[in-house]
């Protein structure tokens, strides 16, 4: 619920401003509220079935996975360039693109198991963890110093 609420506040908040930027936030909502009704909704499907042990390290519907967090990660990497003031588009979407094909690499390369859970899944973290060292390096590596003062709002988060 707070996720739709964030979404719905966010959404408020473009049409009130009409900046593009706020559009990363509405759309991280709206992707992570479809991926937490995605988890949720699987769980409360399986709830009275027999588990199969069998299917322990299964990953249920890849590809709606991959594209639903690739639109949450897409939308954080979009708030993140913003704050960063990149406006290339290959800087915007060539990570997502990374993240996809590492997705798609990992799935089919990988044979069923434990290793292609992991796998997959960290590929989520190897995502955010590049983020946040994309953000490090440009606040530490400014290219003058009214862009470092600016960044320097964030010095805490950083």
């Amino acid at each position: 619920m707070v996720c739709v609420t964030a979404a719905i506040l966010s959404l408020a908040d473009f049409f009130v401003s009409r900046k593009q930027a706020v559009l990363a936030r509405v759309g991280f909502f709206v992707f992570y509220i479809l991926d937490l009704v995605g988890i949720f909704g699987s769980e409360w499907m399986v709830q009275n079935v027999q588990f199969n042990p069998s299917a322990y390290y299964a990953i249920e519907n890849p590809v709606l996975k991959t594209i639903l967090s690739a639109g949450v990660l897409q939308c954080v990497w979009l708030m993140t360039t913003h704050v960063l003031d990149e406006h290339d588009r290959r800087v915007q979407l060539v990570p997502t693109c990374a993240y996809l094909l590492g997705c798609t690499v990992v799935l089919i390369a990988i044979p069923f198991g434990p290793l292609r859970q992991w796998a997959y899944y960290s590929m989520r973290q190897a995502y955010l963890i590049f983020a946040v060292c994309y953000a490090l390096a440009r606040w530490r590596k400014p290219p003058d110093e009214t862009y470092r003062q600016r960044l320097d709002r964030y010095r805490l988060p950083l």
